[in-house]
């Protein structure tokens, strides 16, 4: 039997969805920019009680834009609303 905290544990269940729903979003986006396929990847660390999470987004056409484009499309990206304002966000894209 689990001796995990129950309020820690509602909190990861609170997280995982809101993960799942951010990830989707982060896909439609991407498609809808000519992204299709983007494989994206979440982890999160927890620091000092506050969640940071890195989303790294694979899509072999990313890498042939100009650096401007690609920060353009990292600000983008971190438009989308993600569950917790506390939460730090870092967007990584690789090819």
């Amino acid at each position: 039997m689990s001796k995990e905290n129950p309020d820690r544990v509602r909190e990861n269940e609170r997280y995982a969805v809101w993960e799942q729903t951010f990830v989707e979003s982060i896909r439609e986006r991407l498609a809808g920019q000519g992204y299709s396929n983007s494989g994206v990847t979440m982890n999160w660390v927890r620091k000092d009680g506050r969640r940071t999470y890195t989303v790294t987004v694979h899509h072999r056409q990313i890498s042939s834009l100009a650096r401007e484009e690609q920060e353009q499309l990292v600000q983008m990206l971190l438009q989308e609303k993600f569950g917790d304002e506390d939460c730090g966000m870092l967007i990584v894209l690789e090819d």
